[in-house]
């Protein structure tokens, strides 16, 4: 593996790079990770069939970040929009404006992943400041688990990126987890 993190670029993912990415994707699983806590962590699993169907999808992005030797070091995904069986379960709260979600501008921040080997380097912000630039004024969501699980290291790079809290999510039985809560972040751009 190539450790230069020289000639960054993040570009749309392509059919090429469905295996790379389950990889990444299912290596921070919460049920298979040790130090979930340390590093966090994603709450399912995906498959190849899963990833080609969404990739096609013109209301979702993948974004791959590749570094000068075409290694993919991480990799995002967006959606203009959130289901509406998880909308249902949110408590929003302070002035957070329900309605933003459903426009336009309304960039769901559905996974990012870095390679666990490039970690702490500066990858998922070089990630979020190419695409607040690649979608200007634009709303940026995302949940983050806080029980049964707290995925401390995702809730903390998110406050240092300028995200608030707009929600809370809470449902009894969720990806398998029991008591399941997780917080609902935004950010304007």
């Amino acid at each position: 593996m190539d450790n230069s993190l020289d000639g960054l670029n993040l570009r749309p993912a392509n059919i090429n790079d469905l295996s790379l990415i389950v990889n990444l994707h299912n290596s921070n699983f919460l049920r298979e990770k040790e130090n979930y806590k340390e590093q966090g962590f994603l709450l399912e699993r995906i498959n190849i069939q899963d990833i080609k169907k969404e990739i096609s999808d013109p209301e979702k992005k993948y974004y791959v970040l590749i570094n000068k030797s075409n290694n993919i070091l991480g990799y995002v995904s967006l959606a203009n929009n959130i289901d509406n069986s998880i909308i249902s379960y949110v408590e929003w709260e302070g002035n957070f404006d329900k309605k933003l979600i459903y426009s336009k501008k309304h960039k769901y921040l559905a996974v990012l992943v870095i390679d666990k080997n490039y970690t702490g380097l500066g990858l998922a912000q070089y990630i979020y400041k190419q695409l607040f630039e690649k979608y200007p004024g634009s709303i940026f969501t995302a949940f983050i688990a806080t029980n049964p699980f707290k995925n401390r290291k995702s809730l903390d790079f998110h406050y240092k990126q300028g995200f608030i809290i707009g929600g809370r999510f809470r449902k009894d039985n969720f990806c398998g987890l029991k008591n399941y809560k997780s917080l609902f972040l935004y950010k304007k751009t």
